[in-house]
């Protein structure tokens, strides 16, 4: 879990500045396209699934969102690529972690042969979306006390899409056990990318 009150006063320091806003915009933004480009990418050629085609295009919609109010708050200055190492750690670690495990788990028979590609892609999705959920709740409450824009319609979509991934792990397998186990790696990585975004506040 988000250690809340210590990210409360991280994103009260962040939102107060313009400068470290539109980093924390633009981070954000990158990790909704990130995560669009995934599903896109899984998304078959011919005659995909309604509900997938949603997915993307809501979290294609979320990135356009987060770079927008980025480019609102007029910071001249763009983030380079090698700023956002701690986001790209955190994706890349993750998504080799599930795949590593789902593929063990497959090898000792408990994920079948045609559903482990699946189950990778929907582990990282879930766990990457559960960990954005905790972020906009209390980055919503922060940006409410300040009388700024609202994430309420973004976290009730995000909401929506971790039902209906639930719903697609429950149909391939996906079982409790295996998911405390994927949390548990999920939450040390993210200690990782959380000591990163804490220390460049901080720093400012």
């Amino acid at each position: 879990m988000v250690e809340q009150s210590q990210w409360y006063k991280c994103l009260e320091q962040i939102v107060a500045s313009p400068v470290l806003h539109h980093r924390w915009l633009s981070t954000l933004g990158q990790l909704e396209y990130v995560g669009a480009a995934k599903i896109a990418a899984f998304l078959p050629q011919w005659s995909p699934e309604v509900e997938h085609l949603q997915h993307a295009a809501e979290e294609f919609r979320h990135a356009f969102f987060f770079m927008s109010r980025a480019r609102e708050l007029g910071v001249s200055q763009s983030l380079p690529q090698r700023r956002y190492h701690y986001l790209r750690r955190y994706l890349h670690l993750l998504d080799a972690g599930v795949t590593r495990a789902v593929k063990a788990a497959w090898m000792r028979g408990e994920v079948h042969e045609s559903v482990w590609k699946s189950q990778c892609y929907l582990w990282v999705t879930k766990l990457v979306e559960v960990r954005a959920v905790q972020l906009y709740q209390i980055y919503h409450q922060v940006l409410k006390a300040r009388g700024l824009f609202s994430l309420q319609w973004l976290i009730r979509e995000e909401a929506s899409h971790l039902r209906e991934i639930d719903r697609e792990l429950e149909r391939l397998g996906g079982g409790a056990e295996f998911y405390r186990y994927l949390q548990d790696m999920e939450g040390s990585l993210f200690l990782s990318f959380e000591k990163d975004v804490f220390s460049w506040v901080q720093a400012a």
